[in-house]
């Protein structure tokens, strides 16, 4: 299998194409990249320029032509800080679709940060101990943790090598002063993240990013030691330092001469070298390892693990286990996305024993109207995920807890999920109960028109199972479905009476009877022994 990974910076466009090995490893067989400046004033404007959008399009033009050339089997592409924080970076982002057919997924920060910590795990010397990953973009700088070989993301910054040169206007010749300016800067833009490293001990620190590997290899080049490519190599703080101060003591063209064949990061080398001496004040370590990663390896080591090693069914099978033994129980999941997924719920108090049965009822409502909506797999988790995660907007107010969900999912740093998959799980869990769903509601009109008409047929299924659990009672434990051309009779097997969920659930089953085009009946069984032959009956 053959894997392409693109990351749509705010600085270059990256590709990087790789061979999945057969003991889940890869090797890299292409990698090209284009400094399109995505950023360039971006960040002022708080929109994506034109012209940069044009070079953009001809860049991922170009890396959709070498994809198909190489016959690649799965493309996975993420969008960083320029095209996150722009007004037009959807409307981007569908362009670049039709462009190029490539389909390519926002992302916040923290997954940014998790992505690039775990590209560098596991390297020597990144094994056992805890190790700070330093990762410097054209509009943000990532900080993560990697304890035992474990992401833990410590912050994302808006600010990065573009944006502080933006920003900051210095001479065409800094010098000291102008690194000064720099610095200064840099240390505002860390805010609580500066003392929060302080408070730390690493181990090691990586650096990673073309910013960092290239000030790195311009450090080791004056202390007369020869790199060979692909190689982690090492640079001091002082090495660093000494450097950074010879680079901003020259004006532009001359720092274009010294660079020579990275001299396209002239004019950002001197912001993105104070960011990086920025974070190096934080800690105690005088040294920087550079690995020859990138966010690039760490998107094609997830997807090798997340959707090879553990497939969209496994992650439906573990959430499953949850559901299906002790529903109070905190389960330890063994995905990455399945622990976060019950982590992020921990973190906000849920229910444990009533979103479980909802995950429950709404798998197995999934399942037995595969006919009538023709979803797979990856569809079915994001509706289990949205079903555990419903009631946690419960921790701000009971009242519009709904709404306080879909707050929750977005602004909440959920970890192992693209920026699209974190909306739609947010608003299938939003659209759980009161209203449907409406153009005029901001969050749900953002999403692309396929994901819209996802949201409803999720959502549909949703209140469904959440109204079988009303009481909260964990009553109804099976459900069939028989569907005709006009209706769909769902019949529940029950460990006591459920007339009240049925009765609530008629009441819910609006949506699904709009998207479906069926009327919705109930029927139930007691499934007790000493039940034998009670029956209840219900029409919605």
């Amino acid at each position: 299998m053959k894997i392409a990974a693109i990351d749509v910076g705010s600085n270059s466009i990256h590709l990087l194409i790789a061979r999945v090995l057969p003991d889940h490893g890869y090797e890299v067989i292409h990698k090209d990249k284009a400094m399109v400046r995505l950023g360039s004033r971006a960040f002022a404007r708080g929109e994506l320029t034109p012209a940069t959008q044009r070079r953009a399009f001809v860049a991922l033009e170009r890396f959709a032509e070498v994809i198909r050339r190489f016959e690649v089997d799965v493309v996975v592409g993420v969008a960083t800080s320029a095209v996150r924080e722009a007004s037009n970076g959807t409307a981007f982002l569908r362009e670049v679709r039709r462009r190029t057919g490539l389909k390519i997924d926002r992302i916040s920060g923290s997954e940014e940060a998790r992505l690039v910590a775990v590209a560098v795990a596991g390297l020597p010397p990144f094994g056992r101990g805890k190790h700070l990953v330093v990762d410097i973009g054209g509009g943000s700088t990532e900080l993560a943790v990697l304890n035992n070989e474990e992401p833990q993301v410590i912050d994302s910054l808006r600010m990065g090598a573009v944006r502080l040169a933006d920003e900051v206007r210095v001479k065409d010749r800094p010098g000291k002063k102008g690194l000064k300016e720099y610095m200064a800067a840099a240390r505002e833009g860390m805010g609580a993240a500066h003392r929060r490293l302080r408070d730390l001990k690493f181990d090691e620190v990586a650096g990673t990013s073309g910013t960092i590997v290239c000030l790195g290899m311009l450090a080791a080049r004056r202390a007369g030691r020869t790199l060979s490519r692909g190689e982690t190599f090492v640079v001091t703080r002082e090495e660093i330092s000494r450097e950074l101060n010879y680079l901003a003591s020259l004006a532009l063209d001359e720092r274009r001469d010294y660079m020579a064949e990275q001299s396209p990061r002239a004019d950002i080398i001197v912001p993105g070298g104070a960011i990086l001496m920025t974070v190096l004040e934080g800690v105690a370590n005088d040294r920087v390892h550079i690995p020859d990663r990138s966010i690039r390896d760490g998107m094609i080591l997830d997807h090798i693990r997340q959707r090879m090693e553990a497939t969209a069914l496994d992650h439906i099978k573990g959430l499953a286990r949850i559901a299906g033994g002790d529903k109070g129980d905190r389960y330890d999941p063994h995905t990455v996305r399945e622990r976060n997924l019950v982590s992020f719920a921990m973190r906000y108090h849920y229910e444990a024993r009533h979103a479980h049965q909802v995950m429950s009822l709404a798998s197995q409502l999934f399942d037995e109207t595969a006919d009538l909506h023709g979803l797979g797999n990856e569809e079915k988790f994001y509706l289990e995920a949205a079903a555990l995660l419903h009631d946690i907007g419960q921790y701000i107010a009971y009242s519009q807890h709904h709404k306080h969900s879909l707050y929750l999912i977005l602004n909440g740093s959920l970890s192992g999920f693209s920026e699209r998959e974190i909306a739609v799980i947010g608003n299938v869990a939003r659209y759980h109960r009161k209203g449907f769903p409406q153009l005029t509601h901001p969050e749900y009109a953002a999403l692309a028109p396929e994901d819209r008409k996802l949201v409803v047929t999720l959502a549909a299924l949703l209140r469904v199972a959440d109204g079988l659990d009303h009481g909260h009672l964990n009553s109804v434990n099976r459900i069939r479905v028989e569907a005709t051309r006009r209706k769909a009779v769902l019949n529940l097997t029950a460990g006591r009476d459920c007339a009240a969920e049925m009765e609530r659930a008629g009441r819910k089953a609006d949506l699904f009877e709009e998207t479906f085009g069926r009327r919705v009946m109930f029927k139930a069984r007691r499934s007790r022994s000493d039940a034998k032959g009670s029956k209840a009956e219900a029409v919605a």
